[in-house]
């Protein structure tokens, strides 16, 4: 982007059909773009940040006084995609000239509502659906050589995770531990102890069948299998 003045326009959205109701709160982990913003930047969330809020991000030395909130009117469905479909919020942006959308999340999603509001995007949706999963971003890792937890991603099937589980295993860990694709904030997660060894096929069928549907996905979407790491400060799946 030639111009370097341009300002923000953050969707710190989540476009996870379904987290809400396996991560209480999860809507509102929009919230959390309030501490990019600059001033002239605009912010949109699925419903407006409380004054409190902004009045404590204040008092921590974000200002915040020039920044604009965007959000579905009131009678609109508080759901991951209500900001898409707002005649408000749309109606705000085409108005408007010298903004990009920056979003955590990019996918075809994000990439419509652009088109549909004629701003353009920050990030390509094509390489964010590439590496802005946790497979991709293992993938990544090993492209660039960065050290990560011994695992494979791209799982899909319950056979083929039973098999990498006991390869795991055999390889010297003590736990691993099936991450979705679309997890978020440990929901999407599954621990595995070496009790699963001892279960027979049909056990750990099931273990694997409620793992994989713990929390609603994309349907190209899978998981990742890794070693579980103890004694860590962050995830190493991010």
């Amino acid at each position: 982007m030639k111009n370097l003045n341009f300002n923000k326009i953050i969707i710190h959205n989540l476009t996870l059909r379904g987290i809400e109701n396996v991560l209480p709160g999860a809507l509102d982990f929009d919230q959390r773009g309030l501490v990019y913003a600059k001033d002239n930047d605009i912010v949109i969330t699925k419903r407006p940040p409380e004054k409190e809020y902004i009045v404590y991000l204040n008092t921590l030395g974000w200002n915040l006084n020039k920044v604009t909130f965007l959000s579905p009117n009131l009678n609109d469905k508080y759901i991951y995609s209500s900001i898409f479909h707002s005649k408000n919020i749309i109606s705000y942006l085409k108005k408007i000239k010298g903004y990009y959308i920056d979003s955590y999340q990019v996918t075809e999603e994000e990439e419509s509502f652009a088109n549909k509001v004629k701003i353009p995007l920050f990030v390509n949706s094509n390489i964010s659906f590439e590496y802005g999963t946790k497979s991709g971003f293992r993938k990544l890792c090993k492209k660039l050589k960065l050290p990560i937890p011994m695992g494979y991603e791209n799982i899909k099937k319950i056979d083929d995770a039973i098999e990498i589980i006991t390869i795991l295993f055999k390889q010297g860990a003590n736990a691993v531990v099936i991450k979705l694709d679309e997890g978020l904030s440990g929901a999407g997660n599954t621990k595995i102890t070496k009790r699963f060894l001892t279960s027979n096929k049909k056990e750990q069928r099931i273990v694997i069948t409620r793992a994989f549907k713990k929390v609603p996905q994309d349907s190209s979407h899978g998981a990742i299998i890794e070693k579980w790491m103890d004694n860590i400060i962050a995830s190493p799946s991010i």
